[in-house]
Order: structure tokens, then C-alpha cells, then sequence
């Protein structure tokens, strides 16, 4: 506190010292205005003329605001008051007391640690624009070393020090050895340390932009196959450190994820972005989408409810082959059977993938469909298969709790086996 005292007090002299210099110059061009001109026939031209001029008006209608109706009271005594205002602010800012900054200091750990992370997250980000914008590589790398000498967490400090290794190992420093074996002895199981190990990896990465991998991952999300873009997404992120494609790249994993895990995982990646990339577009179209989730109730479906159903069946993620040949299976009997039934597989999650029927109208066409000696044989080997309403299964696909709608199910509407 005594230290936070001195700090204060000499700040305090400063400020005071700095608005008197302020004020004098202040004073010194007014005068230099009024009395360094040059003497003209004009009367605006004559510093005399003009200094009697504003002393009669002075004795005759005082201070006067520069406005409408300046003749009158109302505008004198708002004039005063405005004066009064701006004098208080001026002493209120040359009496403040160090005891008030003090005050106003962060007091509580979070809030401390708050701070410290942003500062941490400042360094970083600084670095990180002396490196990629302004090539400089002299500036990025004091204040990447400034933010690591800080003791910052482990994920601003493998970044820091992939970057630091990337600009030495451009320009053939010996330090780059340095860095790369700590990254690699205490960051093993990072994607930074996987990618410098892979060495194949890391010299067809310094080939592809971020931009180029970006599509190809938004391709695999499209495709529906989100496994496979959630692992591609992870050496992507590494290499769009510190460039725009960056935040695109972590709203695209914060997509991913909430496909892969449902509302709840979305909602936290989305919390998680806003935090790390709050000044960018990506962060806004965040916190639009989770004010979407608090107004429309984890955006549960409203609204009517039509008869169109799913007829789903579950199957283990890793049974892809088996996976392959039920849909081929299902596809040929309704093809047989002249059904205007579209059959696709849906990934689920992280343990199950779905084959669903689209295109039903009604449970007794599901009846019907079933008792087919060709069909008989594929739900025998699909027990759990089981119908929702097209509304059912969205909710069932963003909030991942399929078992319990399909025992539902089974209570109400008896799937068909």
C-alpha cells in the first residue's frame, strides 16, 4: 500500500504540473493573439481597437454566452451554471487523492486475475500483429519473450512460443532449436507440438494458407462429417494463429462442436470465443446466437407441429462398414417396395451415427413397410430403431438425448420391429 501511495501521489504531481504548462500555453497564445498582430486600418486588425472593444462590452453586459436570446437571464444563469460544472471537474480532477486511486483498484482475486489475463491476452495478440501484419519480427519477439517471462497459462505460452519458433527458424536463428524442444517437452500433447513433430506435416503446412485448409474443413462441415472436421480443425488453428482466418476458424470448431455434443457444448465453445475474440465480427454473431438461445428457449422448436416423421436407426460410430451396408439394404428394399422414402446417414455424436428415413407421413405407412419379408430381416438386426416427428428429432439432434425420446416412443407409439 505504501509503494501504491507513492506511485499515486507523484502521479497525482504530474498530472498537476502537466495542466499548468496546459493552462500557461493557454494564456500565452491569447496574449500573443491579442497584442502580436499586426496594426491595419481594419478594425478587426487592430489589437487595440479590438482589446477597448471587448472591455466596453465587458462593463456594459458582463460575461455573455455565445448563443440565441444571449440578451436574456435564462441563458446568463445556464452559462453560470455550465461554468460553475466545468470549474468543479477541474478542481475534482486536481484533488483527487491517491487514497481514491487506491480505491479504485481491482480488490477481489477474480477480478485481479481478470485483469491479469487480458493484459496476458494483449501481449499476445500484440505479438502476434508485429508478426503477421507488419513483419516485424524484432518487436513480436520482445513481446511474445515479455508475455512468457509473465508466467502466463499454458495456452497463451505454447502459442507464444510456436510463434517465436516459427520467426527464429525463418530467419536460421540457433534459438530456434530452444524453443522447439520446450515446446515439445512441455506442450507434447498440443497440436503445436504434434504439428513441429510430424515434420512432413509442418513442411506441407508452410504450403497451404489457413485460408485454403478453412474451406476444406467447412467442406467436411457441410458434408456432415464432423468428426473428421473436428480433427482436421486442430492443426488448423495452429496455423491461423494470430492471422483473420482465426477467429472464422474458432466459430467454425464452436459449430462443430455443438453438432458433435449438442446445445449445452455449443453454448459453452460460443462463451468461449466471445472471451478470446471479443473485438471481431465473429464474437458479435456469438452473442447473437446465444441471445437466441436464452429468448427461444435453447432454440426448442414453436410453432405447428406437422405429421411428418423419422423412422431413426442407431448404430455404433466406429461400425461404418456395417453402417454402409444396412443403408445400401434399406435403400434397395424401399426402391422395390416403389416408396418415395430418401434414406441418409446422419452423424449423431461422438458414439453414434444414425440411419434415418425421411418422407413419412403417417405411422401405419411404417406398418405396413415393415411387415415386407425383406424389411423383416434388417429391423431384426436394428432393435433399437425407433420414430419421431421431424420436430422430435432436430430437438433430439441439438440437445443429444435420442434414449430418451425413443423410450418414449415405445411406451406411446410401438415402433415397429
Amino acid at each position: 500500500p505504501l509503494e501504491q501511495q507513492k506511485y499515486f501521489q507523484a502521479f497525482i504531481e504530474a498530472q498537476q504540473e502537466q495542466l499548468a504548462k496546459t493552462l500557461q500555453a493557454e494564456v500565452d497564445q491569447q496574449k500573443a493573439q491579442l497584442f502580436n498582430k499586426t496594426e491595419g486600418t481594419f478594425y478587426f486588425y487592430n489589437a487595440n481597437l479590438v482589446f477597448m472593444g471587448k472591455q466596453n462590452y465587458m462593463a456594459r453586459w458582463g460575461n455573455r454566452p455565445n448563443s440565441d436570446n444571449w440578451r436574456r437571464a435564462e441563458a446568463l444563469s445556464n452559462q453560470t451554471v455550465r461554468e460553475k460544472t466545468t470549474a468543479k471537474s477541474q478542481i475534482r480532477v486536481l484533488e483527487r487523492t491517491p487514497e481514491q486511486y487506491m480505491q479504485s483498484l481491482a480488490q477481489t482475486a477474480q477480478r485481479i486475475d481478470s485483469i491479469t489475463l487480458t493484459n496476458y491476452k494483449a501481449y499476445l495478440q500484440l505479438g502476434l500483429r508485429y508478426k503477421e501484419k507488419y513483419e516485424n519480427f524484432p518487436l513480436s519477439q520482445q513481446r511474445l519473450e515479455r508475455l512468457i517471462s509473465r508466467q502466463p497459462p499454458d495456452v497463451l505460452k505454447v502459442q507464444a512460443l510456436y510463434h517465436l519458433f516459427q520467426m527464429a527458424n525463418v530467419e536460421n536463428d540457433p534459438s530456434a532449436m530452444d524453443y522447439k524442444k520446450q515446446l515439445l517437452d512441455d506442450f507434447s500433447q498440443t497440436p503445436f507440438a504434434q504439428l513441429l513433430t510430424n515434420s512432413d506435416t509442418y513442411e506441407e503446412s508452410s504450403l497451404a494458407t489457413p485460408e485454403f485448409l478453412y474451406k476444406e474443413v467447412l467442406e467436411l462441415y457441410q458434408q456432415q462429417q464432423f468428426k473428421e472436421a473436428l480433427a482436421a480443425i486442430a492443426p488448423l488453428l495452429v496455423l491461423s494463429s494470430g492471422s483473420i482466418t482465426e477467429p472464422k476458424t474458432a466459430l467454425l470448431k464452436a459449430h462443430i462442436i455443438g453438432r458433435l455434443e449438442g446445445v449445452e457444448a455449443w453454448r459453452e465453445a460460443l462463451k468461449e470465443l466471445i472471451a478470446n475474440y471479443s473485438a471481431t465480427d465473429e464474437a458479435k454473431t456469438a452473442t447473437a446466437l446465444l441471445k437466441d438461445m436464452e429468448t427461444f428457449d435453447n432454440l426448442s422448436e414453436k410453432g405447428v407441429i406437422y405429421k411428418n416423421y423419422k423412422w431413426i436407426f442407431p448404430f455404433s460410430s466406429a461400425a461404418t462398414e456395417q453402417i454402409q451396408i444396412f443403408s445400401e439394404a434399406l435403400k434397395k428394399n424401399l426402391q422395390i417396395l416403389k416408396s418415395q422414402w430418401e434414406v441418409s446417414i446422419d452423424p449423431f455424436d461422438n458414439e453414434y451415427t444414425f440411419v434415418v428415413v425421411h418422407g413419412i407421413r403417417g405411422l401405419k405407412q411404417i406398418e405396413i413397410i415393415a411387415r415386407n419379408e425383406g424389411l423383416i430381416p434388417l429391423l431384426e438386426k436394428n432393435k433399437e430403431n425407433f420414430v419421431a416427428l421431424t420436430s422430435q428429432y432436430r430437438t433430439v439432434l441439438k440437445n443429444k438425448n435420442w434414449k430418451t425420446l425413443k423410450d418414449e416412443r415405445i411406451r406411446n407409439q410401438r415402433t415397429v420391429q
